[in-house]
């Protein structure tokens, strides 16, 4: 299984380069990015391509076991890391954790939503699919049934790629560590930027719940 790290530059050349794949075959009207991690990716793309974003928020409950050694990661050194990663990815922890939640920030981006022709879902990594799914589903919830829905991301496993309508990728199989994953070295900026976005588009924080659809796979 290959490892590729980003920085937060290479991240948004990687997302360039996502973007012009998209649009060879594709003109979305608007972004939906997987919060938060896939809030830059959404950002870099919605720039590159002139669409605006909104966030879904797409949660699961979280591993006792991830949280707990969450803030030990930074320091850790990087064989360790990628050791536990290539764990994780394989124990299928994901596949055991089925329910999603789904919400939107406000009335408003729904309606956003449900006006759009063209949608880009955009994540920075699909391991099951599950999220996604999940999101396809609440979106029917909200009239988009005759709304073409494609995906962009930056690495899809295989046993995802199935579950998904059209997609576009940079990689596949491959775990990625970018300033999105707590233990990058650039996190905290990540944190800071995605803060950011919130306090300017007074989307709520990762605190405060509005549930607009509760999905189940």
């Amino acid at each position: 299984m290959d490892c590729i790290e980003l920085s937060l530059n290479d991240l948004q050349k990687r997302s360039y380069e996502l973007a012009d794949l998209v649009k060879e075959t594709y003109e979305p009207d608007l972004i939906i990015f997987i919060a938060k991690g896939g809030y830059l990716i959404g950002k870099h793309l919605g720039d590159r391509l002139g669409v605006p974003i909104v966030p879904v928020y797409a949660e699961r409950q979280a591993s006792g076991l991830k949280t707990a050694v969450a803030p030990l990661l930074k320091i850790l050194p990087k064989s360790v890391k990628l050791m536990l990663r290539k764990m994780e990815v394989n124990s299928g922890v994901h596949n055991k954790i089925k329910e999603r939640q789904i919400s939107f920030p406000n009335d408003a981006v729904v309606e956003q939503v449900r006006k759009a022709q063209r949608i880009l879902i955009v994540d920075d990594s699909v391991d099951t699919g599950g999220s996604v799914v999940s999101i396809l589903d609440a979106l029917k919830e909200i009239d988009t049934s005759l709304v073409d829905i494609r995906v962009a991301l930056l690495n899809v496993f295989t046993e995802a790629a199935d579950k998904l309508p059209t997609h576009y990728c940079l990689f596949h199989n491959t775990i990625m560590i970018t300033p999105m994953s707590n233990d990058s070295k650039e996190n905290s900026q990540f944190i800071s930027l995605y803060n950011q976005y919130l306090k300017e588009n007074g989307t709520r924080s990762q605190s405060s719940v509005l549930n607009v659809v509760i999905s189940k796979i």
